[in-house]
């Protein structure tokens, strides 16, 4: 639990100190995009399936995913975008689900999460790529052309 907790504050500390924030309010969809795959996983793979358990108090495995959910996860969307280079996306793409792959694994290692009969870590892996390539294209969508011919504001 305490392990959690540091990781929640370095990626604070991390977004601080490298986060665009010129682009706060332009990146603010992904954002919550990141938030609401996270709470969705988490509610098909704990709640759902059952297929994950949240070790600890009854509070604390009801609030550690939703902390997590609420910090790294946001910030890591946020820079996935911010970074995001115009050539080899899928490599790059690749990348941040292999880091994001080894958080897991680090919390499955020291115990806050366990995995039930039924997951296997290649789930993991598959969770992770889906989730940065909703996240680039919610960014595609986002970025369209826009025309005025679009809207109603003519």
């Amino acid at each position: 639990m305490v392990t959690l907790i540091v990781i929640e504050l370095i990626s604070l500390i991390i977004f601080l100190k490298f986060a665009d924030f010129n682009r706060f309010r332009e990146l603010v969809p992904i954002i919550f995009t990141g938030i609401y795959l996270r709470f969705l996983e988490h509610y098909i793979v704990i709640d759902w399936l059952e297929l994950w358990h949240i070790h600890g108090a009854k509070n604390s495995a009801l609030w550690l995913p939703i902390s997590a959910d609420l910090t790294v996860w946001p910030i890591v969307a946020y820079f996935y975008i911010q970074y995001l280079p115009s050539k080899r996306v899928g490599v790059y793409t690749l990348l941040w689900s292999l880091l994001m792959f080894g958080y897991l694994q680090l919390l499955f290692k020291i115990d806050v999460v366990s995995i039930k009969k039924g997951w296997h870590p290649i789930l993991s892996a598959l969770f992770m790529i889906g989730y940065f390539t909703v996240l680039l294209q919610i960014w595609k969508w986002l970025r369209g052309p826009y025309t005025s011919e679009k809207t109603s504001r003519n």
